[in-house]
């Protein structure tokens, strides 16, 4: 066989590789194997809506590892004052020592699993908790007290309750909706 021969056989071999890979992605995605290089079709492994919700769970992942590493880190440094602060409500005094850890920790735990994808279908409900706990806590404030301290981390801690209020409910929205997302893409 002469060189000319064998590089016409690799031509015809690469070729022939190239139509069984084209044949295999026509047959997932149930085009004909002619059509696909005309009439590209998305394989079910490539899907546009399974890309945005992952983009959109991971968005919502980190803005809740934003939000609770930083109210915890600021509720660390200014941990006396924000002891103090909640040892001023009336609803939780007799906690506020416990609590005073607790809360930060337990934001930070979050975040941690929100991080590691295998732990973020839980990070995404106990954010959804941790949200509906801190609006039923404000709701139950606003009404019920006259005196209401805020103990909230960092710059959070300049909103107003109303404020607050629709900060919190966005939040334990956005949890919902990445709880939901998160599913879909399980079950995808």
């Amino acid at each position: 066989m002469c060189q000319s021969d064998k590089k016409k056989q690799a031509a015809g071999n690469i070729q022939n590789n190239f139509l069984d890979y084209d044949s295999k992605i026509a047959n997932e995605c149930q085009c004909e194997p002619e059509d696909f290089p005309e009439n590209y079709c998305v394989t079910p492994s490539v899907n546009a809506y399974s890309m945005l919700r992952k983009t959109v769970v991971e968005t919502i992942c980190l803005l809740f590892i934003l939000l609770f590493v930083y109210t915890a880190v600021s509720k660390f440094i200014d941990y006396q004052n924000f002891r103090a602060v909640i040892g001023q409500s009336p609803l939780i005094t007799r906690f506020a020592p416990v609590l005073a850890i607790v809360v930060p920790l337990a934001e930070i735990v979050i975040a941690l699993l929100l991080v590691i994808p295998r732990y973020r279908r839980a990070g995404l409900y106990a954010s959804f908790a941790m949200m509906t706990l801190f609006t039923v806590y404000i709701i139950v404030l606003v009404t019920l007290s006259d005196k209401i301290p805020c103990s909230c981390g960092g710059v959070i801690s300049q909103m107003s309750w109303t404020q607050h209020l629709y900060f919190n409910i966005v939040f334990a929205a956005l949890a919902l909706l990445g709880m939901w997302l998160y599913t879909k893409l399980a079950h995808a």
